[in-house]
């Protein structure tokens, strides 16, 4: 990566030769998957600016399919279903029927992206042709797709800035015999043997890093004298095991984060601010579909809350708190405050959680229950905070010590509150336990309610400190509780602390040191917690 060209895309074939060419690609390589699908809403103008910013050298820009009328746009699924507003094989569109779409990030990818046009490949080449070099998939099965993708390449004479990949052999040796690098797509390794591919005229290969004998098929593919690129590598861990099979680069959703170009890393989570996805924020198995579906595997939480105070939805897999991984000084002193909001209680068991693993020496986690090293921060809703610890050896997590907290509460207002009008106590429905000052309550406006004084069971009235609402909330609604947890970590153990609730113990195990963060809410389908703040100290 390096900070790449903005300058004008080439309008011709007797133009100035192409800013950006295939020729003058350093190895590794970082090809932003779908623009940067974990990053950004894939297949978008949008996208590919974003990944055009971080500095990639190479984008695929785009996943191409033919419309009914013959226009190449970018979608990588054969219907508009999963990321537009609309419905139907995208076959069965015309192009100015897709002009009519929109692909509605803002439902799916978080509230602050707008909602984003389908964008067809000429805008796409006449945007970025010759700033980047692009690298479009040809998605459907039948040559016209590949064919009208190199007319189109060719026309705006950008041969020499431009790789288009195919899983069909037989349409490489379209793209080569056109002057255009050509990319060769395998799902197993064996589609075609090296020889085969060279003789198609390939110059790189595309291989699925989940390959059966894959170091043995990229050394059979580089002998070939075939550059080999594994996809889709979005974890750290899986970029070094690519690489150290002898991958040339990798196709990536994560392209800061996989590569470890540390300039995404920060110490305090972006989210609560952004309102959207950021670098690192993976769900095991760590691609997950890129969109926010938690109910599909892999599927990230929404973002629930209000402009500048939003919280990310956490799920029953551990979600990797990317943004603030590795920790950078993790084998020595820091602290991490994390504070969670408990939204909506479970249906019947208070031994339900929600909390954190630290000390994890790898992204990749290896189920979807435990990480196998570093220790879990567990809060259960009531109030039981336990932390466990993974042996040396990781054979499962063991606990190492219980602490009584508070349980947690979500009481339902009794009565309407106004924008603008101050308050000083909130009429909630009968508090099932008591509260201690300083215990908070989060109202849909993003604002914090902290109590002034303590209330014991029962309790109809909180008594808060002077709040002003910043809109009206309506009698009924439920108030989560945010809940602070620390950890103060040092070369010879931690120190967990609820800070809200004062209650605090230490633990003297440094048996693990990593610097990966997961969150996670391990609750039934009802329970649901969020994630309000993230911070590294």
């Amino acid at each position: 990566m390096d900070s790449g060209h903005r300058g004008a895309a080439v309008s011709g074939g007797d133009g100035p030769a192409p800013v950006a060419r295939t020729a003058d690609l350093t190895f590794p390589l970082v090809i932003a998957h779908r623009g940067g699908a974990n990053v950004f809403p894939e297949n978008t103008m949008a996208a590919y600016e974003g990944a055009l910013a971080l500095g990639c050298r190479a984008i695929e820009a785009g996943d191409l399919q033919l419309t009914s009328d013959g226009a190449l746009v970018a979608m990588h699924d054969a219907t508009v279903d999963r990321t537009t507003d609309g419905s139907g094989n995208v076959s069965a569109h015309t192009m100015a029927g897709i002009g009519t779409l929109t692909v509605d990030a803002s439902v799916w990818f978080g509230g602050r992206w707008a909602d984003q046009p389908v964008p067809t490949f000429a805008e796409i080449l006449d945007r970025f042709g010759g700033d980047v070099v692009l690298v479009p998939e040809s998605k459907s099965p039948d040559r016209a797709t590949t064919l009208a993708i190199i007319d189109a390449v060719c026309a705006r004479g950008l041969e020499a800035s431009v790789i288009i990949q195919s899983f069909q052999l037989a349409e490489i040796a379209l793209i080569a015999a056109a002057g255009i690098s050509a990319l060769y797509l395998m799902g197993t390794g064996n589609q075609a043997t090296a020889s085969d591919v060279v003789a198609a005229g390939a110059d790189f290969v595309g291989l699925n890093k989940d390959a059966a004998h894959f170091g043995d098929t990229v050394a059979s593919l580089k002998a070939a004298g075939l550059r080999v690129l594994a996809w889709t590598v979005d974890m750290q861990s899986d970029f070094d095991t690519v690489l150290a099979a002898g991958c040339d680069g990798i196709f990536t959703n994560e392209p800061l984060y996989a590569p470890r170009h540390y300039a995404y890393r920060t110490t305090t989570a972006p989210w609560p601010v952004d309102g959207t996805y950021s670098h690192g924020m993976l769900v095991y198995p760590g691609v997950g579909p890129f969109v926010c579906y938690p109910h599909l595997p892999g599927g990230r939480g929404r973002f629930v809350g209000a402009p500048g105070a939003w919280r990310w939805s956490l799920g029953a897999t551990p979600c990797l708190a990317g943004p603030v991984c590795p920790v950078a000084d993790a084998a020595g002193r820091y602290a991490i405050t994390l504070q969670l909001v408990y939204d909506l209680p479970p249906a019947s068991d208070p031994t339900s959680w929600g909390g954190m693993y630290f000390g994890v020496t790898t992204d990749d986690c290896p189920d979807d229950v435990d990480t196998s090293t570093g220790y879990l921060v567990a809060l259960r809703w009531n109030g039981t905070l336990e932390v466990f610890g993974q042996p040396s050896e990781g054979a499962g997590m063991v606990s190492l010590g219980v602490m009584t907290t508070s349980p947690i509460g979500t009481p339902a207002l009794t009565g309407a509150l106004t924008a603008g009008a101050a308050v000083g106590s909130l009429p909630v429905t009968a508090v099932p336990n008591d509260l201690k000052a300083g215990h908070r309550f989060v109202l849909p406006t993003g604002q914090v309610a902290t109590l002034s004084e303590p209330a014991t069971s029962g309790a109809t009235s909180l008594s808060v400190d002077r709040l002003v609402p910043s809109a009206d909330v309506a009698s009924g609604t439920v108030l989560g509780q945010q809940v602070t947890i620390t950890i103060a970590k040092n070369e010879k153990g931690f120190t967990v602390t609820r800070t809200d609730d004062g209650a605090a113990a230490s633990y003297p195990d440094a048996t693990w040191s990593g610097g990966y963060i997961f969150l996670r809410n391990d609750g039934d389908t009802t329970a649901a917690v969020s994630c309000s703040s993230l911070t590294i100290s």
